[in-house]
């Protein structure tokens, strides 16, 4: 059984300037804070960021390492992250492509299910129709939505065993499981890893074959996690 574990220092190999990454949680809630502040000291440029918010990704933004983002929600009302957004795109250094939450989740899920697009009434998606291609199904005016896919995923996991079977406490899930299932390469921050076994299968939500590496939230931890 392969053990998945790794150092901070290794957990984003491979992820170089131009890509895509996904970063998962909402709000306050499951946020991979370490390995965001781990890609904020990485020297790569012109990412994409896919994420519910700008705020929580505003290390990652401050850098000056993102060039695009796919959001909902893309400014707020104070904050210095919120302020460090708002002076990038202003000035034409940060683009952003705003999204529906629950569309933004449906084009995350297609992205991991190998649908390419699919069609939304325009009712649902709004302003945020502009320059989309229209169809009219069962008479009702609808929107094409493309799917969303990255070359990393960042998520946080409540439990987790070696092999990378997540496990989330209720909201925890949140994005985190769908974008686990939406990159080539997921990361996963994990508050407690166990051995393979430990974890009871009805509690898993994502399985191992879709994580790639897994690092404890408390970096202290991770070299002697990764020697146990």
């Amino acid at each position: 059984m392969i053990d998945k574990r790794t150092t901070l220092a290794n957990a984003l190999d491979g992820l170089t300037s131009g890509m895509t990454i996904m970063v998962g949680g909402w709000g306050s809630c499951a946020i991979p804070s370490t390995l965001i502040r781990r890609l904020a000291e990485l020297d790569v440029r012109d990412l994409t960021i896919i994420h519910t918010g700008v705020r929580s990704v505003g290390p990652v933004v401050a850098a000056d390492r993102v060039r695009r983002v796919v959001t909902s929600f893309a400014s707020y009302a104070r904050g210095e992250r919120a302020d460090e957004f708002a002076e990038r795109y202003s000035a034409g250094r940060i683009e952003a492509e705003l999204c529906s939450q629950g569309i933004l989740a449906e084009r995350i899920r297609a992205g991991g299910a190998g649908v390419p697009a699919f069609y939304v009434e325009r009712r649902f998606v709004g302003s945020f129709a502009l320059s989309r291609l229209s169809a009219t199904i069962d008479g009702k005016d609808c929107v094409l939505q493309t799917a969303l896919h990255a070359d990393f995923a960042l998520v946080r996991a409540t439990q987790a065993d070696t092999f990378g079977n997540l496990r989330f406490d209720m909201g925890d899930r949140n994005f985190n499981a769908v974008m686990a299932r939406a990159a080539d390469l997921v990361v996963a921050e994990v508050g407690e890893i166990v051995p393979v076994g430990q974890l009871h299968p009805e509690t898993v939500v994502t399985p191992g074959i879709f994580v790639t590496r897994l690092v404890p939230d408390r970096p202290a931890e991770v070299a002697e996690a990764v020697t146990r």
